[in-house]
């Protein structure tokens, strides 16, 4: 694992991209006046291929958030910008109250209460529109973020991706955010009380009790080309204790998995270690033949 540096913005010091500060204000602005206290604005920041910074993740915490108000403000924010939440509404066929509760329910996709290890901890998580983030598959629709509510604190979660954002407890200091992207997904933890990111691997994180396990990392070989492989890792310091074959259950449509045998050389820019371990394996998954 690796920290990443973490700003700590409040609302009215934002330090960003021209695009982040204009959005994140919509935001601060929208859940400031649906919550008991002042927000506090954490950023994740990464750098693109180009060399520019950019928000990863954008956390906003603060107290007793009023749901119905936020879903409220966000109707008003979409009908003034005519923008599509859910992908399904058609402004030609609705009006009036008719149009604005179309919207409305389709502001906040999913509610739902968590009991987390034996009620150790409870929250309620819920699944609510973009205000300005799309995903694009045959048309286009806002794509989802997240909220979680934990004895009347919240975390208002919303992430760079192609396909939208999830984010969970994994116990009472610990958020897991998932950014869902086209070929693979970023994971980073969050912690509520340092306010620290930590970014993990990309993939489907499974969290046991003594290690956790990353499924469908995708890295590079040192020629060129993609490949996807699964791994059992250490929470001291994130390092590989074992790899393991991805299981056989149609979980990876999107690649070939098969039996082959791996040259070391197409591993020469990794650790001999990780050579070593990753061509003992069974089965390998590459881009698509």
């Amino acid at each position: 694992m690796k920290k990443l540096f973490l700003y700590i913005l409040p609302f009215l010091l934002l330090n960003s991209l021209a695009w982040a500060k204009t959005e994140n204000t919509y935001y601060s602005d929208y859940l400031g006046q649906c919550s008991q206290s002042d927000i506090k604005h954490y950023s994740l920041k990464n750098e693109s291929l180009q060399g520019k910074e950019y928000n990863e993740v954008d956390i906003f915490e603060s107290t007793q958030l009023d749901v119905d108000c936020l879903a409220e403000k966000f109707v008003h924010h979409h009908l003034e910008n005519k923008s599509r939440p859910g992908g399904f509404v058609k402004r030609e066929l609705l009006k009036g109250p008719e149009l604005q509760r179309k919207y409305f329910d389709a502001i906040i996709q999913k509610k739902e209460t968590v009991n987390l290890a034996n009620n150790a901890v409870v929250f309620e998580r819920i699944e609510i529109t973009s205000l300005f983030s799309e995903v694009c598959v045959e048309g286009c629709y806002l794509s989802r973020e997240a909220i979680l509510i934990n004895k009347g604190r919240y975390w208002y979660v919303r992430g760079s991706n192609d396909y939208g954002l999830e984010a969970e407890f994994v116990n009472q200091d610990t958020i897991l955010i998932k950014n869902s992207n086209s070929t693979h997904v970023r994971n980073y933890v969050f912690n509520v009380n340092t306010k620290d990111f930590t970014w993990m691997q990309n993939g489907k994180i499974e969290f046991k009790k003594d290690h956790y396990i990353v499924r469908q990392q995708k890295s590079y070989f040192s020629g060129g080309g993609a490949y996807w492989f699964d791994s059992k890792r250490s929470y001291e310091d994130g390092r590989i204790i074992d790899f393991i074959d991805p299981p056989d259950d149609g979980t990876f449509p999107q690649v070939h998995c098969k039996s082959w045998k791996v040259n070391a050389e197409l591993f020469k820019d990794d650790t001999e270690d990780f050579r070593q371990a990753l061509i003992r394996k069974k089965i390998f998954c590459v881009g698509a033949m």
